[in-house]
Order: C-alpha cells, then structure tokens, then sequence
C-alpha cells in the first residue's frame, strides 16, 4: 500500500499500518507489511502466512530503501561512552557538525539514538540538514516496528531515508497533516532488523533562521491517536513485548540542529573567496568612497568590514585598500611559500 504524503493527523498511524481501509488496498495483505489487525489483534504466529524473500522485503513506497553510511569515528572511553563525531567542512569557512554521544546498549534492551548539528547561520539558511535515527541494543532481534518522529514546525521535513539498520524489512511513511511529525514503520517475515542508522531525515530550516535558534527533533508516543509505537520480533512473543516496553519507556531519544554564528572571513579577504587580491582591494576602496561620501555601505555581511580593516584602526579606508594591494604584489612575485596575511601585516605596522 503506498501512503498519500500527506495525511491527517488522527488517521497517520492507523492508515500506515494498515487499521483504515483504503483503495488500494490494506497491508494485512502483505505478510511482510505491517497490518494494524496482526500486531494490535492477533499474535504474529497465528497470522496467515504468506511467503516473502529478503529481496521482496526490501522494497519502499515513498523512498528507495538505500543503505546510508557515514564517516563517522567511534571511539569508547574507559567509562563505556562512545562518542560519534562526523565533520564536514564545505569549500567556504562554514563548518557542519553532527554529533551522536551514548552508552552502549545491552542487546536485548535496546535504545534510540538521534543525532545532533550544529550548523553555521548561512549554511543553515541555504542547505538541507539531516538527523539519523539510530537504534542500539537490538542486532537481528527485530522487524516490525511503528516510530513517531516529531518536529520543531517551523522546519520542513522531507521524505525519509530508510538506513543499512533496516535495508532488509519492508519500509513504509507518513506526515501528518499538523506538520510536526512523521510516522515510521518498518515490518518483515523474520528478525533481519540490525543495530546502526534506521532512518536519515532531512529537513529545511527557515529562511530567517539565526544564532541561536534551535529546532528539536525527539521521538515519543502517539500524540494524535490511537496507535501506539511498536518495536517488536516477528514472533510478537514476550521478548517482543519487553523490548517495545524498554525502548519507549528507557530508550527514547532527543536530537536537533543547532544555529551558531558564522564563522569570520580571513583578514584582507573581503569576498571570502580564499584568496586577497586586487578585487578584495577594489571592493575596499568601493566601501571607503561610499560611506565617506555619505552613503550606506557597500558590505552586506559585517565580516565583511572586519575583514577590510586590516589596520585595525576601526574604519574602513585607502590605506587598508592599499595594504591589500600591496600582500596581493607580494604574493603574486613570490618565490616560494607567502607567509599569511596576518604575519604579512604585523612586519607592515612596526
């Protein structure tokens, strides 16, 4: 059964484990999807069987079922803490940093895990930002789950990636019609469910977003109906029971994206292009003729200004213009390696 994108907020969960009727059919008539008459009326066991392979497993309805991986660096401390850390740094000074910190989880009593990004005020305005949705502590012990995913309004989300965790079930979504939270299920014909990234979630933050803002994501209980969240084995017996008791009750997890401050640009680079140059000098000279003569500034960022005023004097001027246009000569006739802007300044001002 394929979900509508958008549904209402009372009919989410029902409809994406199949308890609402619907056109095209329910998932009670596919073993391998999750029907809301198997898991909240009959135990998994007593079911009609019906034969699936792990390839018919994985398959999607709204997203392809891709195996997501990171770079990301584990390490565990001495006090069992394992920290993971993945770093991208895109060709302009803006950093991204998605950190995921927890203790490892006995299997068997498994727990969530959401990451959480820190994320440079022009970055956040102008790139998508993602969050994984880890699970720990239930290697091969798992298939049928519903996860209630919810979110600060003010982002959009996008459809969600189904992660490696979950590559061999079958995997199924829905957004509510109230904007702040996704239904996730997955669902199979035995335990193939794994530990690692079960889903990558994507969001688009606000526009006016700025330093300090900060958008949560969390996973909780239904807020909106009837429907309550599943994490279960494919035999629905006790140890499905258990672990559906402890990861909603001790398991659950916050993460979020965090705005911080631009980074500055480097000195004498006023278009943070990575290089100071003749430009860089025009466009100081531009700001000096423009404010000087009363008009508004020519900078639109104020990093660029801190990056003009290479003198440090606190006003942007010809004889900054100047200082630029001489490194610029320097560098240009250079042998060998430039020393840095800075060095460059300190030997102009003695």
């Amino acid at each position: 059964m394929k979900l509508k994108g958008l549904i209402s907020a009372a009919a989410a969960a029902a409809l994406i484990v199949g308890a609402m009727p619907s056109p095209m059919g329910t998932m009670a008539e596919n073993k391998a999807a999750v029907s809301g008459d198997t898991i909240y009326n009959t135990n998994r066991v007593s079911a009609p069987a019906v034969t699936t392979t792990a390839k018919k497993a994985v398959t999607t309805t709204t997203a392809k079922t891709a195996v997501t991986t990171t770079t990301a660096k584990a390490t565990t401390t001495a006090k069992a803490t394992t920290t993971t850390t993945a770093k991208v740094t895109t060709a302009a000074p803006t950093t991204t940093t998605t950190t995921t910190t927890y203790k490892p989880a006995v299997q068997g009593q498994p727990v969530f895990h959401l990451s959480s990004t820190e994320v440079c005020q022009t970055e956040a305005r102008t790139k998508k930002q993602k969050i994984y949705l880890s699970v720990d502590g239930a290697n091969e012990l798992y298939c049928d789950t519903l996860i209630y995913v919810y979110y600060d309004s003010r982002m959009t989300a996008e459809t969600a990636v189904a992660g490696k965790a979950v590559e061999k079930l079958t995997t199924e979504q829905a957004f509510g019609d109230t904007k702040d939270f996704m239904v996730l299920t997955t669902s199979g014909g035995s335990d193939l469910g794994a530990d690692g990234v079960m889903w990558e979630l994507t969001f688009t933050l606000p526009a006016d977003c700025k330093k300090g803002d900060v958008f949560d994501v969390k996973i909780g209980d239904s807020k909106y109906g009837k429907i309550k969240p599943l994490f279960t084995n494919f035999a629905y017996d006790s140890k499905g029971e258990a672990m559906t008791k402890h990861i909603f009750t001790n398991g659950l997890a916050t993460g979020g994206i965090t705005v911080t401050a631009d980074p500055p640009y480097k000195l004498g680079d006023i278009n943070n292009d990575f290089s100071v140059n003749a430009v860089d000098a025009s466009m100081a000279l531009t700001e000096y003729a423009s404010v000087s003569s009363g008009k508004k500034t020519t900078f639109t960022d104020d990093r660029q200004t801190l990056a003009a005023d290479v003198d440090s004097n606190g006003s942007v001027n010809a004889v900054d213009a100047s200082y630029i246009l001489s490194y610029y000569a320097y560098t240009s006739t250079s042998s060998g390696a430039a020393e840095s802007f800075e060095a460059y300044m300190e030997k102009a001002k003695k």
